[in-house]
């Protein structure tokens, strides 16, 4: 396992924020900036000679810890305008013990820790100035977080313990005023009294301190009690067309008629091939003192084989009975359990899929117009089946139907043939903005919130770079007859191949419902410890659905 050297923050251009040195003799932030370039333009020299298919986009995928030399890599993460910067060694300059090969994972686990515990000291965003005008907590939390070198203290609640909120600086001098005002009393009651007694100093808390629960912090208090469970379930699909009509043959000689249709493909049904749900359970948990919670889930016939737990979770409750959660949750926000559902392994004829694939029925149709290089998608957006639940904490209403489909976006995409696209048109929009991107891709944007039950129609174009599907005209600027006749010469000799787009892409959110129709049916406080007894918390439950890789090929 590699070990940590020194952890930088920079801006966009690499101007030096933040430092914190684990080894002094590491060299200086701009010696290895310096050759931290001079490395990536030989590996871009070198990957652009070997590779004929080059992607600039792909070259940190290549390569994503760089090593400067024998000993020392370094790595980089970019978030919200900010460069993290982790150096780390395989093994430490004049050590005698021999150290494992550089674990390129480490930085970049690390990395993301340390952005999740600024923002939840600093607030989120994360900004250059929440940076700079905590100097001090950023280096107190470092050191906790890291212990010659390796990764130690991570937990949120107990750095929490250590490392106060506020500033660092006011609460060390009200300490030290604490600690000068009892040694006076006591010295002095010791002068007048001539007694033995031993003075008794505050503690300081220690991260290392060995606790019965060690995720959760000790004489926790809240003037607002509350609970929030967050059920959030991620989209994966694969859907692909199958003819639900046939198009009536033409007799032969008729070039065209208004009796007959002009699709080459008639209309589509889309059909879900591949379908899988990544769900995760987010608790926000405010309550004073330490509790213990039920939470009891309705998994709607879903067996799910290995989910995630945190480690607050009591496995051998949910192995003896699958949907009941017992534990002692984290104070403020965890996830408390990951789980997956794959469609082919679960008890669900493949005919009823379409049911658990979210809110959108899509009607996909190619081959359209003369040249058959249009296609024409319509959405519908309807009430997911599986919302229709309810939930009985303390009769707080919960929203379980999506009233709206939100951040909707389509990708028509023909990267495959993009040098044969001129451009792709918009024929017929009724919904949102059709923009073409450039090198085959095109966007299909909806800025505002779409309605349950709105119907949008998208009508598009794909024109070829050398214009053999576009209208030709003749010398007068009219079309000959309605009709081009290179175009059907082309099209009966085989000449004009018609495009359709590879693939499409479609991402939206909704919050209301989730496609498995697993629900909250009844969270409880089974008891509680350090002050809490009897509280009784506002609590609230919400379903969120987003999509990850949902393609319609």
């Amino acid at each position: 396992m590699g070990l940590i050297e020194a952890v930088y923050i920079a801006d966009s251009v690499d101007t030096l924020i933040y430092e914190h040195l684990i080894n002094p003799q590491i060299p200086p932030f701009d010696a290895i900036i310096h050759k931290k370039t001079k490395v990536e333009k030989q590996s871009l020299a070198q990957f652009t000679k070997d590779s004929d298919d080059y992607d600039t986009e792909q070259c940190d995928l290549v390569r994503p810890a760089i090593p400067l030399d024998k000993n020392l890599a370094l790595s980089q993460h970019t978030y919200n305008g900010l460069h993290f910067y982790v150096l780390c060694s395989s093994q430490r300059p004049n050590s005698e013990v021999e150290r494992d090969c550089f674990n390129p994972a480490l930085p970049f686990v690390f990395i993301t820790r340390l952005i999740e515990v600024f923002e939840d000291y600093f607030g989120a965003p994360l900004v250059q100035s929440k940076i700079v005008s905590n100097y001090d907590t950023l280096t107190l939390l470092l050191n906790e977080m890291i212990e010659d070198g390796y990764p130690f203290v991570t937990n949120f609640n107990k750095l929490r313990e250590v490392v106060p909120f506020k500033n660092f600086l006011s609460n060390l001098l009200a300490q030290t005023a604490n600690f000068s005002s009892s040694a006076n009393k006591l010295i002095s009651s010791a002068t007048a009294n001539l007694t033995n007694s031993t003075p008794s100093f505050p503690s300081v808390p220690s991260a290392v301190q060995k606790d019965a629960i060690p995720w959760r912090r000790s004489n926790v208090k809240h003037t607002k009690n509350e609970l929030f469970v967050d059920l959030i379930e991620t989209l994966n699909v694969v859907l692909t067309p199958i003819n639900t009509s046939k198009v009536t043959p033409k007799p032969p000689g008729i070039i065209g008629s208004a009796f007959y249709s002009s699709s080459g493909s008639g209309s589509k049904k889309l059909v879900p091939t591949l379908a899988n749900i990544d769900g995760k359970i987010n608790l926000t948990c405010h309550l004073t003192g330490v509790p213990t919670l039920q939470l009891l889930l309705n998994l709607n016939n879903f067996d799910l084989p290995a989910p995630a737990f945190h480690q607050c979770i009591n496995v051998e409750r949910w192995q003896q009975n699958p949907g009941y959660l017992s534990f002692i949750p984290p104070d403020g926000k965890s996830t408390i359990m990951n789980y997956s559902i794959h469609l082919d392994e679960a008890p669900v004829p493949k005919k009823l899929w379409s049911k658990y694939t979210g809110v959108m029925d899509i009607d996909y149709q190619t081959g359209l117009g003369k040249d058959k290089n249009e296609f024409e998608l319509r959405l519908i957006s309807k009430v997911n089946a599986s919302s229709n639940m309810k939930s009985d904490l303390r009769g707080v209403p919960n929203k379980l139907n999506s009233k709206y489909v939100e951040n909707l976006k389509l990708e028509v995409n023909c990267e495959v043939f993009q040098e044969k696209v001129s451009t792709i048109k918009g024929i017929r929009v009724t919904h949102g903005d059709f923009q073409y991107k450039g090198n085959g891709r095109a966007e299909w944007v909806f800025h505002k919130n779409l309605l349950v039950g709105a119907t949008p129609i998208l009508r598009g174009k794909i024109v070829s770079s050398d214009g053999s599907n576009e209208e030709h005209y003749d010398d007068s600027g009219s079309e000959r007859n309605g009709f081009d006749i290179r175009s059907v010469t082309d099209s009966l000799s085989g000449v004009s191949e018609p495009l359709s787009p590879t693939y499409i892409r479609l991402q939206y959110s909704t919050i209301g419902s989730i496609p498995s129709g697993i629900k909250v049916e009844s969270l409880k406080i089974a008891s509680t410890l350090g002050g809490g007894e009897g509280i009784k918390p506002y609590k609230g439950v919400k379903y969120i659905t987003r999509t990850g890789d949902f393609f319609i090929r």
